[in-house]
């Protein structure tokens, strides 16, 4: 009895040890990033909201890790880190945290993730994935796990400074060795593992990999505040990590919400910040902005298009504008409008393909320095002439206006992508297309019209040609692949998409026979503005004046 007591007191002694030093632990959040991306500005800002202690390795410097979207590689980071934490490695208060920065979002403070890391008993804790990468023949080596993930990812590690640093100089890698590779190796070293109790995140109780498990993580809301939750293990993750493909568009995708982006009751906590502001600004202050109008098929209503063009609130002397025309069905139209301008119109006509004419505009806008590069199609109704001036003032490198066909889910932008590259419905989309969700959204393709800063296209130079996929496809992948974010805004209503298959252009008044497939256009040109008050019954209809000859 007194020895079972002994025991009691000796563990109990032990446990307020544990709790003490955990007190009395210190975070540093560690990345590598060489490169101020849209993803790395999206990980400093969750990183700031939580109020970490955070240390950027590598910046400004040249990448010498190879292409690891493409094959395996990032010894370099491994190499980075040796040099950085030296100064750390003998702090044994300081509990460090990786993570990669580019394609990923933090979704909690570093008081959950101390308290999470104390429950691993361990030394050194290392996130999970379901996929033995990049050495499949290593699989069988891998403890079992009875739930869980199995293999190691080196997208998320934490533990004590020594530890770390002890296992980042534990043997010597290049720079284009595979640092996954690197951390499996000293994983399946069972003394290492053993030393320090090394385990893996199996259940995503602090980091959560989402190549292979998209599915499994949620957005839930709890009152106001949205946070992502691991279905399957009914965990709150507090690193997510998109890693592959399809791993980065759903942490873009969960990036709109969590870390407090966006929640029921609010809605858009962030879209007012970074806003640029016009105030007394004068016509010359105004930046300017090359507008470049694509008309690939004879559509409807374009004289009305070009009447919303000289509509928008924005200094004409600041706008430059260029038509580019795959078809002579408007020629006469363009000819007309552009001898009522003061400001020349530039319009090309020489173009064999949609690919080479949007290619070219990109291509002018880099030439001549433009400010901003505004991409409209002729199918789109600019209902909102405050539409260019409202983007700018968002101020995003690329943004778009959220644009649907009448009465129809149908719209300018996609909200997923399928396995191959094509429309995906997303779970949020219906709520955000139908404006039951408004804000600002990071999506993975977008089209018709859009606000790009022409910074953006000197520094990637774009371009709309690929076998593969039609122009606009293609243009958004390549923006994708060079960590580009696309964002559309339903914030305000902008407009909406004409319907444009099977326009029949064989009438003498062509517009006349789209009743049917655009109603709001036919109506707003066919149809006078009061025509509705008629049908009220407390409505007088004004009569035509009797002849008084006829009294007589």
């Amino acid at each position: 009895m007194r020895s079972t007591i002994s025991i009691l007191l000796l563990l109990s002694s032990f446990s307020c040890l544990a709790a003490t030093n955990e007190a009395d632990l210190r975070l540093l959040l560690v990345t590598v990033a060489t490169d101020p991306t849209d993803g790395y500005d999206r990980f400093i800002k969750s990183a700031n909201r939580f109020g970490y202690d955070v240390k950027v390795v590598g910046m400004g410097q040249e990448w010498r890790g190879g292409d690891v979207a493409k094959y395996a590689g990032g010894g370099h980071k491994i190499n980075l880190l040796v040099d950085a934490l030296a100064p750390h490695r003998n702090d044994a208060g300081l509990v460090i945290m990786f993570t990669d920065s580019y394609d990923v979002v933090l979704a909690g403070g570093p008081s959950e993730v101390l308290a999470k890391f104390g429950e691993f008993n361990s030394k050194l804790v290392v996130s999970a994935e379901g996929f033995c990468w990049p050495d499949r023949s290593l699989a069988n080596q891998y403890p079992k796990v009875t739930l869980g993930k199995r293999y190691l990812c080196s997208g998320g590690y934490i533990g004590s400074a020594p530890v770390i640093y002890e296992a980042l100089t534990s043997s010597k890698v290049g720079d284009l060795d595979d640092d996954q590779l690197f951390f499996t190796k000293l994983y399946l070293d069972k003394d290492f593992r053993s030393k320090h109790n090394m385990r893996l995140d199996h259940r995503s109780h602090i980091f959560q990999n989402l190549h292979g498990a998209e599915d499994d993580v949620e957005v839930k809301f709890d009152e106001n505040r949205a946070y992502a939750e691991n279905i399957i293990y009914s965990t709150k993750p507090l690193v997510l990590h998109g890693n592959a493909p399809k791993g980065k568009l759903k942490i873009n995708q969960l990036g709109n919400y969590v870390p407090d982006q966006w929640n029921l009751e609010s809605g858009c906590l962030t879209c007012d910040g970074d806003m640029i502001t016009f105030g007394e600004k004068s016509e010359a202050e105004y930046p300017e902005v090359l507008i470049t109008i694509f008309i690939t098929k004879p559509v409807p209503f374009f004289k009305q298009f070009l009447s919303r063009l000289d509509n928008l609130n924005y200094p004409k002397s600041r706008l430059n504008i260029r038509i580019y025309s795959l078809t002579d069905h408007h020629d006469k139209a363009i000819q007309a409008w552009i001898e009522t301008k003061s400001q020349p119109v530039d319009v090309i006509l020489n173009h064999e393909t949609e690919a080479e004419a949007r290619n070219d505009a990109v291509n002018h806008c880099i030439a001549v320095s433009c400010s901003y590069y505004f991409s409209l199609d002729a199918d789109v109704v600019l209902t909102n002439p405050d539409t260019l001036i409202y983007l700018i003032k968002q101020n995003r490198s690329f943004l778009a206006p959220a644009l649907t066909k009448h009465d129809k889910l149908w719209s300018n932008f996609w909200g997923a992508l399928s396995d191959d590259g094509f429309y995906a419905r997303s779970n949020d989309y219906i709520s955000i297309v139908k404006g039951e969700r408004r804000g600002i959204w990071n999506i993975p393709y977008v089209a018709h019209v859009y606000l790009i800063k022409g910074s953006l296209l000197t520094r990637h130079s774009p371009r709309f040609d690929d076998s593969n996929f039609d122009p606009d496809m293609a243009f958004c992948q390549f923006l994708r692949n060079k960590g580009v974010f696309m964002f559309v805004t339903n914030r305000a209503d902008f407009g909406r998409l004409l319907e444009t298959d099977d326009y029949e252009t064989t009438h003498l008044h062509n517009d006349m026979y789209e009743v049917m497939r655009n109603p709001p256009d036919w109506e707003a040109v066919y149809i006078h503005s009061n025509y509705s008050k008629n049908l009220d019954r407390n409505t007088t209809v004004a009569q035509p004046c009797p002849d008084r000859s006829e009294e007589r």
